[in-house]
């Protein structure tokens, strides 16, 4: 049985790899790119690392309404993106070209995919000195007061609630939260918050942050990653901004 996951959410049912075609080069651009003080640039191409498979994999009753329209949602999401592929010992950048569904005669869904390496380059830049030349100085320029990434402090500023129809950024941003620390690392990054999402989060409550596990973004929530990331709050008079997420009253 072979292990396949796009985008860290495992292909379920015994895998069955079809055809591996290997290299397909036209869609790599791996090369060195140098410049010289003269203004003149050159590139060295590299090697090719651009994988196409073709698999298969059988869904069961139970397992068609939850995994259906994830799958759907993967392929949807690789159309304009690049997702993490793995297959077996195998790892690579890529996205899903094609996705054929099969009713079989038990009621099950069998699924054939086609996923190929889209971005499996690396670009590094060699700069030479000449003896004319000399390297100029660039100044660093940090906020120490703060380490939050963009995405925290938004999240730091959001009202949270559990809704398991509508997607809502704040919710994105949990889940991103959860990912870095590692949870939330088998389910899709969607924006919903359901099931898995509340599951994961209640965790982190207890093993990361180590507060009162409520199942909710709460006060404390906030104590912890403004303690984390060192947010500095800013008050204004008559006002409070807020991330407001559209769903149910929380739980």
């Amino acid at each position: 049985m072979v292990h396949v996951s796009i985008k860290g959410v495992p292909i379920l049912g015994n895998v069955k790899i079809i055809q591996n075609t290997g290299v397909k080069t036209e869609n790599t651009l791996n090369f060195i790119k140098g410049q010289l003080t003269t203004g003149k640039t050159y590139h060295i191409p590299q090697g090719d690392l651009s994988y196409v498979f073709k698999f298969e994999n059988i869904l069961t009753k139970d397992d068609i309404k939850t995994y259906r329209p994830i799958y759907y949602k993967l392929r949807d999401y690789t159309k304009k993106n690049i997702a993490n592929i793995i297959i077996g010992e195998i790892k690579f950048n890529g996205k899903i070209t094609s996705l054929d569904e099969e009713l079989t005669v038990g009621g099950e869904r069998k699924y054939t995919w086609v996923v190929e390496g889209s971005e499996n380059f690396k670009l590094s830049t060699k700069n030479f000195n000449t003896f004319n030349y000399k390297k100029t100085t660039v100044k660093s320029i940090k906020n120490s007061k703060t380490n939050a990434p963009a995405y925290i402090k938004a999240l730091y500023k959001c009202t949270l609630v559990k809704n398991c129809k509508n997607k809502s950024k704040c919710v994105y941003y949990l889940q991103k939260l959860l990912r870095s620390d590692g949870y939330y690392l088998n389910y899709l990054h969607d924006g919903i918050w359901c099931t898995y999402t509340q599951r994961e989060f209640e965790k982190w409550q207890k093993r990361k942050a180590k507060i009162s596990v409520t199942g909710k973004w709460d006060k404390n929530c906030k104590t912890y990653i403004k303690k984390r990331f060192n947010i500095e709050t800013t008050h204004i008079k008559g006002a409070e901004l807020k991330f407001e997420s559209v769903g149910v009253s929380p739980l």
